[in-house]
């Protein structure tokens, strides 16, 4: 895909402005292809996986091996080829873990009308702004709207930056 085809189907470099330059090159700098990902795919692919962001994801963010993962979300109902649903990855991860996670990310309506601030004290709508918003360090599983994906440190482990999705909810390490 081309610089313009990627800036939504501008055609020329004239109407590719600096700033839709400047972010296309901090989403390219904030997504990466790392060779953990790589590897959890091959392991996918040989299996014959497909659909399966949740294993890789949850794999990353446990530290445990493709198939470990697999089998653990398998066990609580994720089926083959299939997404697993934020309740099936929470309890995976507490289960591979053996700490209590939750998702800290939205806000509780409670809280909103209180005046609070959700515990990442972060209000972004996309993994990209989350990246450059967010003053957490460490790993997250940030659920978007139809796929899930692995942040560490302000980089996305991932094929895709998800940037046209939005956050629905953030799982944060347990401290």
């Amino acid at each position: 895909m081309s610089f313009a085809q990627s800036r939504g189907g501008a055609t020329s470099l004239a109407q590719i402005t600096a700033e839709d330059m400047r972010e296309t090159l901090q989403q390219r700098r904030s997504t990466m292809y790392t060779k953990k990902f790589k590897a959890l795919e091959a392991i996918s692919n040989s299996m014959g996986e497909h659909n399966d962001c949740s294993v890789k994801a949850v794999a990353m963010f446990c530290n445990v091996r493709y198939t470990v993962a697999h089998s653990t979300l398998a066990t609580l109902g994720r089926k083959k080829g299939r997404g697993a649903s934020p309740d099936i990855i929470k309890t995976a991860v507490n289960a591979l873990l053996g700490k209590t996670h939750k998702y800290a990310y939205p806000m509780s309506a409670e809280l909103k009308a209180a005046g609070g601030t959700n515990e990442l004290r972060c209000d972004a709508k996309t993994p990209i702004t989350f990246v450059r918003k967010s003053p957490v360090k460490g790993g997250q599983l940030v659920i978007v709207r139809g796929h899930i994906i692995y942040m560490k440190d302000g980089v996305i482990h991932d094929h895709d930056s998800c940037n046209k999705r939005g956050i629905v909810m953030v799982m944060n390490h347990a401290e």
